[in-house]
């Protein structure tokens, strides 16, 4: 009798928990995940694995736990660009040693978030994409063609007469905004570089960052007015902005004004044609909406600005884009990208309303194209450290917080390198005992040879391969080896991992399209097209509730599993 009466309650107890995952508004499942994982160790006895798998497995299977969901006030998206896999091992390792450890076991900040997913990154021309048509996707939620910015792929990129208004796309940063929140830009790059530059601007050509890259790309002047380039754009449609920091000071000053070059103390000329000054234009326009401008030049000007509701900030670090972190770090002249995320936070989470905050880190990607691996690397580490100081200042209960990537690179982590070796050296095993008096590992052509290496880019020689027996590889110039010669490393076409916690972190649960991830985004924070869905106006309070029928049979599973254990 005891057997039957546990075979029914198991078959109805079966059949409750699959009715129930299906009865929560909009069929979602919700599961509640620890923060927890494991942290960095060398012990490789059964006892360690077994405990970094169970933590992983409790993660995985404590799924009932949850009945209920908040709805995201904030989200901040972090965008490593050409942060690929190979890129995401490199700067694991990288972080662990510079901490004294082996590095493997290390742990980046973003890889404790318990949500995945994997984002497909063409373009709807390029198989191998750009990062103004990735960024079009994952900041508007619409793929495009390579080159452009903003707008939909009926936009023929370069031509100005294309660019018509019907064809723009908002991003979920001015759909935030039109709702209520506070938003913000935070880059390493140009403000109106590719990434950055989507989230505002609407553009047939990325590199329309001013009037003069415009002009000489369309000389009719009476088509101009249908294409403004991006800095102007930025004073237009950015304007209610409250937070944007980056680079790119010259496209926004005209040719005949001299700025002081804060790294070099040099007085340098703005880049414009029109004689506008731009930064006098937003600050104008600031103060027109009754808002007090903060235009901010220096790494203390940012260290030393006060938090103000009634305030917005602009802030332009760098002529162009800011300088490598491992560059900075000898002077620090500039802040960092810890640093800026720090006070845009501050800034933005004073509206009781929440905020939209974009990060990126984009001096991964220009490491990468020059194929200085270390430069890269460092900046993919200083991004860990930005995604860490915004989970100290925000809850995961109400933000939902985005690592991913625009692209990868066509940069790999191979060889017979052996556990804990210096992960910008050379590698030090041979399996056929092949070594020079060095210690160093051999090739088949009797040279040694790094772990890390390039596709392709300016690194790659006619001819046999160089022999870097002399060469110090550990050097912060210096270039891994490439096989295929190019000007400028080229993007990988591969997938990007797509990283997640917070309110809507669980819709990423497969391989997406990268348009994929600016839906999530709207759909979390109710904005745009999604404020009226049911999910948003299920609860005032900004809880996903139970249906009615959900929580009748989380009632009948009560009473089956007691009837199983009587």
């Amino acid at each position: 009798m005891a057997k039957a009466k546990f075979f029914l309650a198991s078959i109805l107890l079966g059949s409750l928990l699959a009715t129930v995952c299906k009865s929560f508004p909009d069929g979602r499942f919700i599961r509640l995940l620890p923060e927890t994982r494991s942290q960095p160790g060398q012990s490789s006895d059964l006892s360690h694995w077994a405990k970094i798998a169970k933590q992983d497995l409790q993660i995985a299977t404590d799924v009932l736990r949850q009945t209920k969901e908040n709805r995201a006030k904030n989200a901040i998206l972090f965008l490593g660009d050409g942060m690929g896999v190979p890129s995401i091992t490199v700067g694991r390792i990288l972080k662990g040693q510079l901490a004294g450890n082996s590095g493997e076991e290390e742990i980046l900040e973003f890889e404790r978030f318990p949500h995945t997913g994997l984002s497909k990154t063409y373009n709807t021309d390029m198989q191998t994409p750009d990062s103004a048509g990735t960024a079009t996707a994952f900041l508007c939620g619409v793929k495009a063609k390579s080159g452009t910015m903003g707008v939909n792929e009926q936009v023929i990129s370069r031509n100005c007469t294309s660019q018509l208004k019907e064809r723009s796309v908002m991003s979920f940063l001015n759909e935030a905004q039109q709702l209520g929140k506070s938003v913000g830009i935070v880059t390493t790059t140009r403000i109106t570089h590719a990434t950055p530059g989507a989230a505002y601007s609407h553009t047939a050509s990325r590199d329309w960052e001013d009037d003069t890259e415009r002009n000489s790309d369309v000389p009719n002047v009476n088509e101009r007015s249908m294409c403004p380039d991006i800095a102007e754009q930025l004073v237009e449609y950015a304007i209610n902005y409250t937070v944007i920091f980056g680079g790119g000071r010259l496209k926004f000053l005209p040719k005949n004004e001299i700025t002081i070059d804060p790294i070099s103390g040099r007085n340098v000329s703005g880049s414009r044609s029109d004689s506008v000054n731009l930064i006098n234009k937003w600050k104008q326009r600031q103060e027109g909406y009754g808002r007090r401008p903060v235009y901010l030049e220096t790494r203390k000007e940012l260290q030393d600005a006060l938090t103000d509701p009634n305030a917005a900030y602009f802030g332009l670090f760098a002529m162009s884009h800011l300088r490598y972190d491992l560059d900075n770090q000898k002077d620090g002249k500039e802040p960092t990208l810890e640093e800026m995320t720090r006070k845009a936070i501050e800034i933005l989470s004073q509206n009781p309303n929440g905020f939209a905050l974009l990060v990126e880190g984009g001096r991964i990607d220009h490491g990468h194209h020059d194929n200085l691996a270390q430069k890269a690397m460092y900046d993919l580490v200083a991004f860990d450290k930005a995604i860490k100081a915004a989970g100290e200042l925000t809850k995961p209960d109400d933000t939902l917080t985005i690592v991913t990537a625009d692209h990868s690179h066509v940069f790999s982590i191979g060889g017979w390198s052996r556990r804990g070796q210096p992960v910008f050296g050379k590698v030090t095993y041979s399996y056929n005992n092949n070594y020079n008096s060095k210690g160093e590992a051999l090739a088949e052509d009797n040279k040694p040879y790094t772990s890390l290496y390039y596709g392709d880019g300016p690194s790659a020689v006619d001819g046999p391969r160089a022999n870097i027996t002399n060469v110090n590889t550990e050097s912060p110039d210096y270039q891994p080896q490439s096989v295929v010669k190019l000007a400028y490393e080229s993007h990988g076409a591969e997938d990007v991992p797509i990283y997640a916690r917070g309110p809507g972190s669980h819709l990423f649960h497969a391989t997406h399209e990268q348009s994929y991830i600016a839906h999530v985004v709207k759909y979390s924070l109710c904005v745009g097209s999604y404020a009226s869905e049911n999910y948003c106006l299920s609860s005032s309070s900004g809880a996903i509730l139970p249906s009615a029928s959900a929580i009748v049979l989380l009632i009948l599973l009560k009473i089956a599993v007691n009837f199983m254990y009587e």
